[in-house]
């Protein structure tokens, strides 16, 4: 027989068995062993003898209480022997009868407890009778579960928190993002569309794109004019030509233009220097000087109109930014 510190005598009748092995099962599951007939009933053994004996080593009985149990004649016998071993017993009603006859008198001065209105209760209230240690560290180990699920809980509503809160920003940084960009497009938008009457006359792209046509054409006379051997006159109306380009193209960058104006600026230094130094020592060869310092004179004009055109278009791009 089992340590009577360690069981719990199930008394019952046939017709609640399917109710008592439920309420055993949930006992057993938190840690109380149970004997019942005829599941611990050992083979070769006399039911009578292995029931008083069960009874005699358990720890307490508890008795599955319905209203059958007042005409049941060995359900009396069962608490009898109970109290002749000084056994608690612990009165479990799965139905809200009362006991009659003389379980009436045997049960009446006991605690009852009541499981047909909450069996989960039920039970743990029989766990605390009968293991009030148990159901302390059960209870404790319960708490301890509890606060380091609420702390997970805590834990994962911060993580939550802080990637709500990243996932915010991100959205303000991209907000704030798109709202300067499209200002700057609106700004950029307004700017392009300004009229002519917005504008300094020499500000406007017209104007530039007609600067620089107009020292196309002086350079390219002045190719023309030139005598022979002074085929150096061809480079300026080229780049003549790739400074309207540049003018024309809206996304120039600034740095290209102050590069057009360093050589328009090397070319008119080249001719001036060939205008005053050169020039003069062709006067007894076979070469028409006047011919020859028209040329050099469209250049200069024509490569001041150039600068002029890129720096008027400099200061637009600037007053566009």
């Amino acid at each position: 027989m089992a340590d009577p510190d360690l069981f719990l005598f199930v008394s019952h009748i046939s017709e609640d068995r399917p109710a008592t092995l439920e309420i055993v099962d949930e006992l057993e599951r938190r840690g109380v062993p149970c004997w019942i007939a005829p599941r611990d009933v050992r083979a070769g053994r006399a039911f009578d003898d292995e029931i008083a004996e069960a009874i005699e080593a358990s720890r307490a009985m508890l008795l599955i209480f319905s209203e059958r149990c007042n005409e049941h004649e060995y359900i009396r016998r069962e608490i009898t022997v109970a109290g002749e071993s000084h056994k608690v017993i612990i009165p479990f009603r799965i139905e809200n009868a009362p006991p009659r006859c003389g379980l009436r008198i045997r049960l009446s001065d006991l605690h009852w407890i009541d499981g047909f209105v909450s069996r989960e209760r039920a039970i743990g209230e029989v766990v605390r009778t009968i293991d009030p240690e148990r159901t302390r560290r059960h209870e404790d180990e319960h708490r301890a579960h509890e606060e380091k699920r609420r702390r997970d809980e805590e834990e994962h509503r911060f993580q939550q928190q802080v990637e709500e809160q990243w996932l915010r920003q991100q959205q303000e940084e991209r907000r704030c993002r798109q709202e300067e960009e499209k200002h700057q497009a609106e700004a950029g938008r307004q700017v392009s569309e300004l009229s002519s009457d917005q504008l300094p006359w020499l500000l406007r792209r017209r104007s530039q794109i007609t600067l620089s046509f107009l020292s196309i054409i002086l350079k390219l006379l002045a190719t023309l004019l030139k005598p022979f051997g002074f085929q150096i006159l061809i480079f300026p109306p080229l780049l003549a030509i790739v400074t309207l380009l540049v003018i024309i193209y809206k996304r120039t960058n600034t740095s290209i233009l102050y590069l057009l104006i360093v050589l328009n600026l090397l070319v008119t230094l080249l001719c001036g220097w060939l205008f005053f130094t050169v020039i003069p020592e062709y006067q007894y060869i076979s070469i028409d000087v006047k011919l020859l310092s028209i040329s050099f004179s469209l250049v200069i004009i024509a490569s001041l109109i150039e600068i002029a055109a890129v720096t008027f278009n400099i200061l637009r791009i600037r007053a566009s930014d």
